[in-house]
């Protein structure tokens, strides 16, 4: 593992652990907290591994997250998770673009 990943991880972990300890009332959300930390780790690990990402492992990323970013809405029962799923799943999709630029670049 070369030195940018591993700053990179670091970085992202630091930030995760911020994200976790300075939010406020999350436990009344676990499933929040759960999914935000799923789709924060999921786009990590898809820019950190992109050169050598397959596509069986970009399509698991997709299918696990978007089950992820559906059912948050439904089992937080509220209408303003919607909100919250539509951003996580604009970031997916950003990570779609992402991809499709790095397959036409090879």
């Amino acid at each position: 593992m070369n030195l940018d990943r591993i700053v990179f991880i670091l970085l992202f972990l630091a930030a995760l652990i911020i994200l976790v300890y300075s939010a406020v009332d999350l436990q009344n959300y676990p499933y929040f907290l759960t999914s935000s930390i799923v789709v924060a780790v999921s786009i990590a690990l898809f820019f950190i591994f992109m050169p050598v990402l397959t596509n069986q492992w970009y399509v698991r990323l997709i299918v696990v997250n978007g089950i992820v970013i559906i059912l948050m809405p439904v089992l937080e029962s509220g209408l303003r998770w919607i909100f919250v799923s539509l951003l996580y799943a604009s970031l997916l999709l950003a990570t779609y673009g992402a991809w499709y630029l790095l397959k036409l670049k090879k």
